[in-house]
């Protein structure tokens, strides 16, 4: 959304008439709010809501903002718009790296921070060039409804994601379950059958040698004579 920026001087002079001599005022507004929400306002939140659920708030605030720019109607809209950017930076982006830290082990975690960073700078070198473009041909708002939707987007992809992983973590979870049942049934099965098979079989041998016993005895006693 970032990229948005660069057309930011000539929306404002387009819709609400900013010119160089006001859009400083414009600028310490948005300064003065993120300097307020970071210092005293960032840190009571994460204790009060957690990373997670402040950094989709964040995204909300932000997509809210970014939206109300150019729906704005007057400068009175337009300040409480604004206001929501600041707030939703402030929310999303160090919880955002907080989370990052956490999850990721301490070898890998220079190189996580550092594709990240990496990927942000490849964005803020697109995302201009593309907002530009469409400020000059599709109209002046909408490279602000371009980065609203990305922001959107970007909340419902981190639902989904946090869904499918909890899909895969039981599932995951069942592998093991499910190896130990694939094998263990079978031992089990085998434990359990081998001394019944055993069992039987002596049982078998020992029928045959009673049949054979009886039939060589049957075979040398004379014909007619009794069993003693």
């Amino acid at each position: 959304f970032q990229g948005s920026f660069a057309v930011l001087a000539l929306f404002l002079n387009a819709r609400f008439q900013v010119t160089e001599q006001t859009i400083g005022y414009f600028f310490m507004y948005i300064g003065s709010i993120s300097v307020f929400t970071r210092v005293l306002l960032l840190g009571r939140m994460v204790d009060w809501l957690g990373e997670v659920k402040l950094s989709r708030l964040g995204l909300l605030l932000l997509a809210a903002g970014v939206l109300g720019m150019p729906l704005s109607r007057n400068l009175w809209m337009l300040a409480i718009a604004v206001a929501l950017i600041p707030l939703g930076t402030a929310f999303t982006f160090p919880c955002v790296t907080a989370m990052l830290s956490r999850v990721i082990s301490p070898r890998e975690r220079g190189l996580y921070m550092g594709m990240q960073q990496t990927y942000g700078g490849v964005a803020r070198i697109i995302a201009p060039l593309f907002f530009g473009w469409s400020f000059d041909t599709l109209g002046i708002s909408s490279p602000y409804f371009f980065a609203s939707a990305f922001i959107v987007a970007t909340i419902f992809l981190a639902i989904t994601l946090s869904m499918i992983g909890g899909v895969l973590g039981t599932v995951f979870g069942l592998v093991p379950v499910l190896w130990v049942s694939a094998i263990g049934v079978p031992l089990l099965v085998v434990a359990v059958a081998s001394p019944v098979a055993r069992i039987g079989g002596a049982q078998q041998k020992r029928t045959r040698a009673a049949r054979c016993s009886f039939l060589d005895a049957s075979r040398k006693r004379p014909f007619g004579a009794r069993n003693p």
